[in-house]
C-alpha cells in the first residue's frame, strides 16, 4: 500500500513539474514577441500588417497554451483527489490493524 501512495505522490510531483515547464515554455516563446510589439507601439512605430498578424498568432498561441495549462491543472486536481483517497484508505487499514479484529 505504501508503494501505491508513493507512486501517486511521485505522479503528483511529475504532473506539477510538467505544468510548470509548460507555462515556462509558453512564456519563453510568446512573451518576447508581445513585449517587442508593445515597445514599438509605445515608441510610436507603426505596426505593419504582417506584425499585426504575427501578434494575433502569438496571442492565439498564448490562449492555446493557457488552455493546455487549464487542462493540466484539472488533471493535477484529479490526481490529488486520488492520492487523498488512497491515503484515507491506507489510514483506515492501519487503524483496523491497531484495533484488531472484533472479539466474539
Amino acid at each position: 500500500m505504501l508503494i501505491i501512495v508513493g507512486a501517486l505522490g511521485i505522479g503528483v510531483l511529475v504532473t506539477t513539474l510538467v505544468i510548470g515547464a509548460t507555462v515556462a515554455e509558453s512564456l519563453k516563446q510568446t512573451l518576447p514577441g508581445l513585449l517587442n510589439a508593445r515597445a514599438r507601439r509605445r515608441a510610436g512605430t507603426p505596426d505593419s500588417a504582417s506584425e499585426s498578424a504575427e501578434q494575433q498568432a502569438l496571442l492565439d498561441e498564448v490562449h492555446r497554451r493557457f488552455g493546455q495549462v487549464d487542462e493540466l491543472q484539472r488533471r493535477l486536481t484529479d490526481v490529488e483527489d486520488r492520492l487523498d483517497f488512497a491515503e484515507r484508505l491506507l489510514a483506515q487499514h492501519r487503524q483496523v490493524d491497531r484495533v484488531g479484529p472484533p472479539s466474539d
